[in-house]
């Protein structure tokens, strides 16, 4: 919602949500254990908010509470950031704003070199304040470091950023309080779900070939053994009555290690053909894996 993120479900939303669990199925927990940005969750949110919530038949359920989990420590140190939004978290995004506007090529680069830095994973206001100023300032909001961990996308060429007055920002801080936001490995929350729960799963994509890119969606160490990890905690989940869902790709693997679920598909506007002056999106066929069927 605040920030960009690759493989974010902002577009995808309305089509996840209408395959949600409904009121009356389940009562408890929300658990995301890839929390990304939390498109999702704040999709969730914003639809439980809406006078008009009973927008797909059943009314949607209610979470009782919120438990989220990834593995980046600066995504999930901005996120604390914006949930706490301490007194100097809005001086710093409009430091990072007036210096963008003095020399953007330059600061961004400059910028650039430090956003991966240790951070003590406490509240750390600037951090934050510069994770979202590069999210906003590098190409597509892209997050990719090299072998040695540097951050190595381009700048986006865009000149002026609005970061200290951001009503996405200041709805994301209302959202996020009572939100249980954790560094920890997916495996860790799937661990902490009990009947009653929903855990939303978004793990990186199973591509579609050994050539595919733009649409797939694989980060270095997420590999086919791991979604087979990911099918057996799924199985775990399924046995303790707690209902899950998990989007990815239409890869074969997908369909052979979740086979004896419920699979459906959405289409997806993605970017799938890098073209010389400009990108084009089309629409992609997507999964979505559930251990229920939605109430008609």
């Amino acid at each position: 919602m605040y920030l960009k993120w690759v493989g974010g479900k902002t577009k995808l939303a309305d089509q996840l949500l209408s395959k949600f669990p409904k009121e009356g199925q389940i009562s408890g927990r929300y658990l995301e254990p890839f929390f990304g940005s939390g498109a999702m969750y704040f999709a969730y949110r914003q639809l439980l908010d809406s006078p008009e919530n009973d927008l797909f038949g059943d009314n949607i359920f209610r979470a009782s509470s919120y438990i989220f989990g990834d593995t980046n420590k600066h995504l999930v140190n901005c996120h604390r950031v914006v949930q706490e939004f301490p007194d100097d978290f809005k001086e710093w995004l409009r430091y990072f704003e007036l210096c963008h506007e003095e020399s953007p090529e330059r600061f961004y680069k400059d910028e650039r070199k430090l956003v991966t830095r240790d951070i003590e994973l406490d509240i750390d206001s600037k951090a934050a304040a510069r994770f979202i100023y590069i999210n906003k300032s590098c190409f597509n909001g892209i997050w990719r470091v090299n072998k040695s961990g540097e951050f190595n996308v381009p700048w986006n060429q865009i000149e002026t950023v609005n970061l200290s007055e951001n009503k996405k920002l200041e709805q994301a801080h209302r959202l996020l309080q009572g939100c249980d936001i954790n560094l920890c490995s997916y495996g860790d929350i799937v661990s902490r779900a009990k009947e009653g729960d929903f855990v939303y799963l978004d793990p990186p994509y199973e591509p579609l070939s050994e050539s595919s890119s733009f649409t797939a969606y694989t980060e270095d160490d997420w590999t086919t053994e791991d979604l087979i990890h990911l099918r057996s905690l799924c199985n775990e989940m399924d046995s303790k009555g707690v209902l899950w869902m998990m989007s990815n790709s239409t890869a074969q693997k997908v369909y052979d290690i979740f086979d004896g679920y419920t699979i459906e598909t959405v289409q997806a506007h993605r970017f799938v053909k890098a073209l010389k002056d400009n990108e084009k999106r089309e629409k992609i066929a997507e999964t979505v894996v559930t251990n229920y069927r939605g109430t008609e």
